[in-house]
């Protein structure tokens, strides 16, 4: 399937970052949405995980948490001034565990035929400068469908010049070039 027939960008919202950080992720949501010919569907994953309550209370406690979900993603979205995309959705998770969380949002990914997910890192706040973080390195790790990681602090590009493109000269890289080729040609 052609990359390009897909019609959706997956914004991973964290909620917990200051909406003054998302600005350039914001700006670059909207250059890779106009040259993709996407709509930006922002996404925000939040864990369920008290399960262990009796079955009536679990139903009460799930609505409790969708409806703060909701109202925290849309705070959100509204004090980062991210305006033209799509209505925001949350996915709820069962667990705690960054790995559980960003399998969900993969599934949620694949689901909806994304293009590509968009999710940012705090990589260089971190102890360890070689890690991503537990949800990205998971994302990256476990999607299939292609994951773009961004440091709330990069500059937006309005042109990629270069892209590097790792490879083991495997049938599968192959596969992953001609994906790539497409958005390389939308943007030059």
């Amino acid at each position: 399937m052609n990359s390009l027939k897909r019609n959706v960008i997956i914004w991973a919202v964290d909620v917990n970052q200051e909406p003054k950080e998302t600005e350039n992720i914001i700006s670059e949501l909207k250059t890779w949405s106009k040259r993709l010919k996407c709509n930006v569907q922002p996404v925000s994953v939040f864990s369920q995980s008290a399960l262990s309550y009796p079955v009536d209370m679990t139903s009460l406690w799930i609505k409790g948490i969708e409806n703060y979900a909701n109202e925290s993603l849309n705070q959100f979205l509204k004090k980062a001034r991210a305006k033209g995309f799509l209505p925001p959705k949350i996915v709820l998770s069962k667990s705690f565990s960054n790995r559980e969380m960003a399998l969900e949002l993969s599934k949620f990914a694949e689901k909806r035929n994304a293009s590509v997910i968009f999710a940012s890192t705090r990589a260089k706040k971190t102890w360890n400068p070689l890690r991503l973080g537990g949800f990205a390195e998971t994302l990256v790790a476990t999607s299939r469908v292609p994951v773009l990681l961004l440091n709330q602090a990069a500059s937006p590009s309005a042109k990629i010049p270069n892209i590097l493109f790792p490879t083991n000269f495997s049938k599968e890289s192959k596969t992953a070039l001609s994906l790539l080729e497409p958005w390389a040609r939308s943007f030059k």
